[in-house]
């Protein structure tokens, strides 16, 4: 769980620099995906926003209104997160 938590971790920091986010910019942070990451991104929520500058983070399909990234996890699997500057 830990590594697939380090996995998105790496993917939100990502979208960041994509969408052109000031190293500083705190964030609110959806993710959706396959169950088990999902599962791994809930059991470590604290540790994946204090990574991610997120004061928030959400899970499930994601709300419009906000910056989208998707990608896909080393096993293969797309996973989808959604930043929104705070």
């Amino acid at each position: 769980a830990e590594g697939l938590a380090r996995d998105v971790a790496r993917l939100v920091n990502e979208a960041r620099r994509e969408a052109r986010l000031h190293i500083s910019d705190r964030i609110s942070l959806r993710i959706d995906g396959p169950d088990d990451v999902i599962a791994a991104c809930r059991t470590h929520a604290a540790w994946l926003a204090d990574q991610t500058l997120a004061r928030e983070v959400t899970f499930g399909p994601l709300a419009e209104g906000a910056w989208v990234h998707e990608a896909t996890l080393p096993d293969g699997r797309t996973v989808r997160v959604a930043l929104r500057i705070d």
